[in-house]
């Protein structure tokens, strides 16, 4: 009776202390999207009738599935195509299958902007070399033009190619392709191998990349943003943005544009879920060990080759160009090449600031997201003690964020946090909480991967010993996820430090951040110090990611 009653008491003391946790997540996650709604339905829903009234709506709507859609269509094969070319690479350069993961280190922001300078109508890099092609000759403009649709979808689908990429090459190393060995040993090519066995083993991995880049396809903002507002190209995000500094400013028409954008999260995810409802007929691992890599692939090296130079060297050069030429003339004079862009800019003291704030709101931001990640991993991964309900309202909450657009999160935020009964709006504080939000979901899965990995036979042994609960997870379990957090920490400073969407909504016009500069330089048609900016991201993201993959220490061989 006396154990019983013992047991009953611990049983209650962990239950409330998750729902403790579950609470602070509901807090974190939840809060900022209620109150969005709040501000949309506010003085009887008078924000959605202006934002269904409005004439623009439907030529909004249509750029942002096109968008999407586009993406898709882009992202989907060519991320597919990636991971099956580094799958058949040559031992010898096995190594070029990291140049899709390098691209995720490459902002977004210095991206887009490496390709305006590539493709802008007269002065692009690109298109004047076009223009010594016989074809295009007479032209005096184009033949391509950063600032129109085409050119925001194929941008963006390029940016998107290292998600698929991702998905689809874990899904190709866990698999057991002794089929398309066999296909292989009949004389059958890579490609015919890929189309007819390997592609309708990885319908789980296609569907899942699918919605998720779909999701991101319609809350891109940073594309649209800098290359659209030339050519009036509008999206539901920068019509969020446009709402909230275009006067007259009205938050709750921002607020209405965004429900778009959360009801698509929520009825794409419920159709990945029905979609993937029978994922495990296309299980297909097997005891006997699978092929890793190793093919005789040359014209696989050839697609990383060039994908590398569409997705880092070509955008990076003209970055360069720019920020080491007095002003951008489309032309490369290597008489004129001169660095006092970058003093500039590291003269500025304003951008000094904002390089400084960005840092410090990255570093602390993770801070705090590693320990609430690694709560949000144990609460899914031990089911059984925390609890089934509990432990599966957590994991529907913390992956909220994946399928939700930033700029959705910021203004959340924004509005959370511009009222009491916490008021941030304005200080680091703000831009922390947008932070932590955005990378939660991806600090819980990493953990939650490697908590897997581990197994239960060292915690159920430390705990079989007497090991109280703190101290089997400070001495058992968190030294072997040492990996795991170096790799989430990696992977959170990555994203944060190329993050532009939720920034500029959280940023006041006393607090620049580092995304925030470079759009504020752009707009003010401070090209070369748009590119010292775009490149001071890409430089310090490899240093903070460098340094925390470093932390995690070398795979100890077995």
């Amino acid at each position: 009776m006396a154990t019983s009653r013992v047991h009953l008491r611990h049983s209650t003391k962990r239950t409330l202390l998750w729902g403790v946790f579950l609470l602070v997540v509901v807090a974190l996650v939840v809060t900022p999207l209620v109150r969005l709604q709040q501000r949309a339905l506010s003085d009887g829903a008078d924000a959605y009738r202006t934002a269904l009234d409005d004439t623009n709506l439907t030529r909004v709507l249509v750029t942002t599935l096109a968008l999407a859609v586009g993406s898709v269509a882009i992202a989907v094969p060519v991320g597919t195509g990636l991971a099956w070319a580094a799958f058949n690479l040559p031992r010898r350069v096995q190594s070029l299958a990291l140049i899709p993961l390098i691209t995720l280190m490459i902002p977004p922001l210095a991206q887009i902007t490496g390709w305006a300078f590539l493709l802008s109508p007269r002065v692009g890099y690109l298109n004047q070399m076009l223009r010594w092609l016989p074809w295009w000759s007479d032209n005096e403009t184009g033949p391509l033009n950063a600032y129109s649709v085409p050119a925001i979808i194929g941008l963006t689908g390029l940016i998107l190619v290292p998600f698929v990429f991702l998905f689809v090459q874990t899904s190709l190393q866990t698999m057991d392709l002794s089929l398309a060995e066999a296909a292989r040993t009949s004389g059958a090519s890579i490609w015919r191998i890929f189309f007819v066995v390997v592609l309708p083993l990885l319908r789980p991995a296609l569907i899942f990349s699918s919605v998720i880049v779909l999701l991101l396809g319609l809350g891109q903002f940073t594309a649209p943003l800098l290359l659209g507002r030339q050519s009036q190209v509008n999206v539901v995000t920068t019509e969020m943005y446009r709402r909230t500094v275009d006067p007259p400013v009205d938050f709750g028409v921002a607020a209405a544009w965004g429900t778009p954008l959360l009801l698509a999260g929520i009825v794409l995810i419920a159709v990945q879920r029905f979609a993937l409802r029978d994922a495990h007929r296309f299980e297909t691992m097997s005891t006997r060990g699978h092929r890793t890599g190793g093919g005789r692939s040359r014209a696989a090296a050839l697609a990383l080759l060039t994908y590398g130079a569409l997705a880092i060297l070509l955008p990076i050069l003209s970055l360069l160009s720019v920020a080491l030429t007095p002003f951008w003339s489309g032309q490369i004079d290597l008489a004129n090449l001169t660095l006092q862009n970058f003093g500039n800019v590291y003269t500025d003291p304003v951008a000094l600031r904002g390089i400084r704030t960005s840092m410090i709101a990255s570093l602390a931001a993770l801070l705090l997201v590693l320990p609430l990640g690694y709560l949000g991993a144990i609460a899914i991964w031990e089911k059984p003690r925390v609890g089934r309900k509990i432990s599966g309202i957590i994991d529907f909450i913390v992956g909220i964020p994946l399928v939700l657009p930033g700029v959705l999160f910021g203004a959340g935020v924004l509005f959370a946090l511009s009222e009491g009964p916490l008021v941030l709006y304005g200080t680091i504080g703000a831009v922390m909480v947008a932070y932590v939000i955005l990378v939660l979901p991806h600090v819980t899965r990493i953990l939650g991967s490697g908590l897997a990995s581990m197994g239960t036979s060292m915690v159920d042994a430390a705990r079989t010993s007497g090991s109280r609960t703190f101290r089997t997870h400070f001495v058992v379990v968190l030294p072997g996820l040492r990996r795991s957090l170096a790799a989430a920490a990696a992977l959170s400073l990555a994203i944060l430090m190329h993050e532009f969407s939720a920034s500029l909504m959280v940023r006041s016009p006393s607090m620049e951040l580092m995304g925030t500069m470079l759009y504020l330089y752009w707009n003010f048609g401070s090209l070369s110090n748009v590119a010292v900016m775009a490149l001071t991201m890409c430089m310090l993201t490899l240093v903070v990611v460098s340094l925390a993959m470093l932390a995690g220490g070398r795979r100890k061989e077995a």
